[in-house]
């Protein structure tokens, strides 16, 4: 299962017209949307100086908070508008989340996490993020500085993998592959980056 997943839709622009490049001033403002090889689709706006907050609208409705626009903090259902909390799954770091660090070319960052949902013990993980070294991600007509970033997440009980690009002109992430447990595995493909009206 994704990470953020699954609506359909379509992105068409005029013909005559050329694309429209997002930046980081329209994810600070009403954000930007996603759109997935799988139909799948996000949209991604600044929740605070440290938070963005990643919105899917699909089988469901939820919202991700990703830390730095990377660090996976917290998922929880959204209800007619409303966060629903018996669904929050939640992630604490023994790092605070301002010194979370950003990609850094070839690094890698290790860090001890409790993951929990409402009502169950909290599970003790190790996550490790491998930081690749810059390369070009294209999207559409429209280039960007990608640093692809591999996440690992070990506890007693699973294990997973997920890479994504992480964009710094945009300062948030979008996942490009995921395994569990050794079995399970998915990729995907962004399509198109446009800005939400």
């Amino acid at each position: 299962m994704r990470r953020f997943v699954i609506c359909a839709a379509a992105c068409l622009c005029p013909l005559g017209l050329a694309a429209e490049c997002v930046t980081g001033d329209m994810v600070n403002d009403k954000g930007i949307i996603a759109r997935f090889d799988d139909g799948a689709v996000e949209t991604h706006v600044r929740h605070d100086d440290q938070m963005i907050a990643v919105i899917t609208e699909g089988d469901g409705t939820w919202r991700t908070m990703l830390a730095k626009g990377i660090y996976l903090i917290e998922v929880i259902d959204v209800i007619n508008g409303n966060p629903d909390p018996s669904s929050r799954f939640l992630v604490n770091f023994d790092t605070a989340v301002q010194d979370l660090p950003l990609p850094t070319d070839q690094e890698t960052f290790e860090v001890v996490a409790t993951s929990s949902y409402p009502g169950d013990v909290p599970v003790s993980e190790t996550h490790n993020y491998s930081f690749g070294p810059a390369e070009t991600l294209q999207v559409g007509d429209c280039s960007y500085q990608s640093i692809p970033i591999t996440m690992r997440y070990m506890s007693d009980v699973e294990s997973s993998i997920e890479i994504v690009d992480y964009l710094p002109e945009l300062g948030t992430s979008f996942l490009r592959f995921e395994q569990y447990d050794d079995q399970e595995r998915y990729t995907y493909r962004l399509l198109s980056l446009t800005a939400a009206r």
